[in-house]
């Protein structure tokens, strides 16, 4: 499963294969049934599923998306085209090509909905918790695809003031199955070059006529796409629907997603007797609060018994306090996202924690308090011969050194806090593993 995010975390950023002129992304993956029927809008839009509710589905869409280095796949899901909410059963989850470990973790897995806002549910049955839905909130550049946001982008003013068509071009003759299984005639395709947030893309959009209908989007944006970012989308300034059929990075055509199948078909899924995550993981979060408190207090108690120094007594206890402060926070932390329902807040909330430099220091600094001591009661030890006092002299030096090394990562990492607030959260925990990197070897460097 963590292979699968990652290809569409990297893709949906946002080959190269000519055939008459027309870019087309790995063209032997081939192209199935396409639904190039103008939406008629008749229908009332389906409200947006609660937790509990049924998903209706409206159309079944299969998109291939590759990032030009190896790595590509079939990505498999049903939509709702009249209010956007996507559906991934188990059974289609099964299909995506995205190697052999792609399943590990999620067998369990029973259907996963991504919702117009990009938040998510996942609908779990595990043998130890039985039937549970767990949510999970967009916006943190984890869970959510720059795709993904990319289509958000589409829903409102920025994409239809800011894209500029650059060309038309034609996909050939029989690229495409129609619907009674025959060969479609040339479809034609308007490409719009878009500067998102990750560079230059080209967006290949086919035009299927003025919405219609009484349900029609006339005063509102539209958009019902699915993952990859393929499905409708409605330019009000024309009234006009276009099937998004292919995106590409336009210094990359290797790199994108495009359309494979895409036609009407019905699917249903229920979220009866699914619990929320949060009613089992809250009991679960405060007794493991309880069992990793009272570990630390045995800890302690064994090592406070066979210690006779002062000094290292009152540091052993600092440390177990600090240790206590680290779990209080993750409990806390952890309730709140069961409160909330929500496993995005424990990412959340994780990656807060690992920005905060004043926890890695605290718990850094107080081991080396503690080695320096008990380097120092070596050192006060009868019998101590040159050349062991020479030794032991040479790492309370290090420690020292190392202590104030840790002491300048506190000071950076807040620095670097502030400074990349304005970056998605995958680009800051990018710079703070770097940044902990670099001391890490800047400390064992200190000892060599």
């Amino acid at each position: 499963m963590k292979k699968i995010f990652c290809l569409l975390a990297a893709l949906l950023f946002l080959g190269k294969l000519q055939a008459q002129d027309i870019e087309i992304l790995d063209i032997s993956k081939g192209f199935k049934e396409i639904d190039f029927t103008k939406p008629s809008f008749n229908l009332k839009p389906d409200p947006i599923p609660k937790e509990g509710d049924t998903y209706k589905t409206t159309h079944y869409l299969v998109v291939y998306c590759s990032d030009g280095e190896g790595e590509s796949g079939l990505i498999h899901q049903y939509i709702n085209m009249t209010n956007g909410v996507v559906g991934i059963p188990k059974e289609l989850l099964r299909q995506w090509e995205t190697g052999t470990e792609s399943m590990e973790g999620v067998e369990n897995l029973h259907y996963w909905a991504i919702l117009p806002s990009m938040n998510q549910r996942m609908y779990v049955d595990t043998p130890d918790m039985g039937k549970i839905v767990m949510g999970m909130t967009a916006g943190d550049g984890t869970q959510t695809t720059t795709m993904a946001r990319f289509d958000a982008y589409m829903q409102g003013e920025i994409f239809w003031t800011s894209a500029k068509k650059i060309k038309t071009k034609t996909f050939p003759k029989g690229a495409f199955i129609t619907s009674a299984n025959n060969e479609a005639p040339a479809v034609t395709a308007d490409v719009y070059e878009f500067n998102s947030e990750e560079g230059k893309v080209h967006i290949y959009l086919k035009d299927l006529g003025e919405a219609s209908g009484q349900f029609a989007p006339i005063k509102s944006t539209f958009a019902a796409t699915g993952m990859g970012g393929m499905g409708w989308v409605y330019n009000k300034r024309n009234n006009h629907v276009y099937l998004v059929m292919q995106i590409l990075k336009a210094d990359n055509l290797q790199y994108g997603c495009r359309i494979v199948e895409f036609y009407p078909k019905k699917h249903t899924f229920s979220g009866a007797g699914y619990k929320p995550m949060g009613d089992i993981m809250l009991q679960k979060v405060q007794e493991s609060h309880k069992e990793n408190n009272t570990a630390i207090d045995e800890n302690l108690s064994q090592e406070l018994e066979n210690e006779e120094d002062a000094q290292l007594k009152a540091l052993l206890k600092e440390k177990a306090q600090i240790e206590k402060e680290l779990q209080k926070k993750t409990m806390e932390n952890m309730s709140n996202a069961a409160l909330l329902n929500d496993a995005s807040e424990i990412t959340r909330s994780t990656f807060e924690m690992a920005m905060n430099g004043d926890f890695m220091y605290k718990t850094l600094d107080i081991d080396l308090r503690i080695e320096a001591r008990k380097i120092q009661i070596e050192l006060n030890r009868e019998g101590i011969t040159a050349d062991e006092r020479r030794e032991l002299n040479k790492k309370l030096n290090c420690n020292t050194k190392q202590r104030q090394l840790w002491a300048n990562y506190r000071d950076e990492a807040k620095k670097l806090k502030e400074k990349v607030k304005g970056l998605e959260q995958y680009e800051q925990m990018e710079k703070f593993t770097a940044l902990m990197s670099d001391y890490q070897q800047r400390s064992l460097s200190l000892c060599q």
